[in-house]
């Protein structure tokens, strides 16, 4: 292995492998914490005498890309930047909302912030987080009402990490029978 150029190309795989690990890691850790998000949020649902909430692949897709476009254009707010509410955003992607649905955002740090310690806290692990984000979702009357909402059966869970590398950006889209 005296070869420099050979020597290169080896670090380069060793590099190269390690990002896609590290991504492939992120991502599974980003499926993991949207399923548990929806498993609390169907806990909650469950307290309440209600029936659980079905998990919808192609509503989680557009709840997806609406927490990765808060993230990636730094903006937190239940239209996109071009106005889209969440039904325009799921009639979009062929989604037919028929009666009623709703959304639920939310956005959390997960470490401490040394310049505004009193508004961040730091999560130990993703159960951690999850509850979190479903309990404020729950002393949220409006996210509350949108939860216990007994007209829904279906709902899709996105979410994107920050380009900060510490923030995560939560959707929640629901839609009746």
């Amino acid at each position: 292995m005296d070869d420099p150029d050979s020597l290169l190309t080896l670090v380069l795989i060793a590099i190269i492998v390690l990002i896609v690990t590290r991504y492939d890691s992120r991502r599974a850790n980003i499926s993991s914490l949207e399923y548990k998000v929806y498993s609390c949020v169907n806990l909650e649902r469950t307290r309440m005498g209600l029936s659980a909430l079905e998990l919808n692949d192609a509503m989680s897709d557009v709840a997806r890309k609406h927490s990765r476009d808060m993230a990636h254009r730094s903006y937190f707010s239940h239209k996109n930047l071009t106005g889209e509410s969440h039904s325009e955003r799921l009639e979009g992607e062929d989604i037919h909302v028929e009666g009623v649905s709703a959304e639920n955002i939310a956005k959390y740090s997960i470490v401490s912030s040394i310049t505004q310690p009193d508004n961040i806290k730091s999560y130990r692990s993703l159960d951690e987080l999850a509850k979190a984000v479903v309990s404020g979702w729950m002393h949220s009357t409006g996210h509350r009402k949108n939860i216990g909402n007994a007209d829904f059966r279906n709902t899709g869970i996105g979410v994107s990490l920050g380009l900060d590398g510490e923030t995560y950006y939560f959707t929640q889209v629901f839609t009746g029978g």
